[in-house]
C-alpha cells in the first residue's frame, strides 16, 4: 500500500468519530424529562425575552445553506486548480518547444 493510501485511510479512520459518533459507539437512547421536553423550564428562565422563545431561522435551512456554501467554495477551488494546471501545462509546452527549437538550431 502506498503512503498516500495509508495516510488517507488513517485520516478517514480518525475522522469517523467526528462525523458519525453514533456509528462508533452505541449509546442507550436518552428519554427527555417531561419538564425539559415541554419547554416549561425554558419559558421560566426567559420570561422577559419573548423573542428568544422561537428561532428566527429554521435549523434545516441553515444546514442546507452551509452545505451549499461549502460545495460552492470547493467547486471554486477546484476550478482555480484546473485553471492553474492548464496555464502550467501551456507554459511547459511552450518551454518544451523552445528547448526543442534550440537543439535543432545548434
Amino acid at each position: 500500500m502506498t503512503f498516500r493510501k495509508t495516510l488517507a485511510a488513517a485520516a478517514l479512520g480518525l475522522s469517523l468519530p467526528l462525523f458519525a459518533p453514533h456509528a462508533v459507539r452505541a449509546e442507550e437512547p436518552r428519554t427527555p424529562s417531561p419538564v425539559a421536553s415541554s419547554g416549561q423550564a425554558f419559558d421560566a428562565a426567559l420570561p422577559a425575552l419573548p423573542s428568544l422563545k422561537e428561532e428566527p431561522v429554521d435549523g434545516q435551512k441553515l444546514l442546507v445553506i452551509a452545505y451549499v456554501v461549502f460545495w460552492a467554495l470547493a467547486a471554486g477551488y477546484l476550478a482555480q486548480l484546473a485553471l492553474a494546471q492548464r496555464r502550467l501545462r501551456r507554459d511547459l509546452d511552450a518551454l518544451q518547444r523552445r528547448v526543442d527549437g534550440d537543439r535543432g538550431g545548434t
